[in-house]
């Protein structure tokens, strides 16, 4: 399965006088949920699988995963969020929450549950952000994702 969207390639510089240049962290905003709620999904999740949510381009540091339950997922669905090297590296279920909508606007991130990227990850070569849907088939919900990150 081929992810649906990627990160651009090439991020945008800061040019600070003549010479210097530095990276611009920026974010990414994906929503992921069951059906396609009139078109409104960058992602339809609905059966328990590994969904690529995005390519991420050779070079590119993530610096956070964040995410926010905009409906509330079917009773048992289970989400995680991180890549191939770690199924729940950015975000467990736990951090997500998937049955309890967010209704105060504020996302969610790892910092506090010691995820294998809570402080970040660079990829030295492309590789995908996935979310693993388990548990159960997702009826109904919907999960915004914001990936702040920046090209080198």
């Amino acid at each position: 399965m081929t992810a649906v969207l990627s990160i651009p390639a090439r991020g945008e510089d800061v040019y600070l006088g003549s010479e210097v240049n530095a990276a611009v962290p920026r974010a990414y905003r994906y929503l992921a949920g069951a059906l396609s709620t009139a078109g409104l999904n960058d992602l339809v999740i609905t059966t328990a699988a590994t969904y690529q949510l995005v390519n991420v381009p050779a070079n590119f540091v993530v610096m956070e995963v964040l995410s926010r339950v905009i409906t509330a997922f079917t009773g048992s669905v289970t989400l995680t969020i991180g890549d191939g090297d770690s199924a729940a590296g950015y975000l467990a279920t736990a951090d997500i929450a998937p049955q309890t909508a967010v209704t105060t606007g504020i996302y969610v991130n790892a910092t506090a549950g010691g995820e294998a990227y809570a402080k970040g990850k660079k990829y030295a070569a492309a590789d995908t952000i996935d979310i693993v849907l388990a548990a159960a088939t997702a009826a109904v919900g919907q999960v915004e994702i914001i990936i702040i990150g920046f090209q080198l």
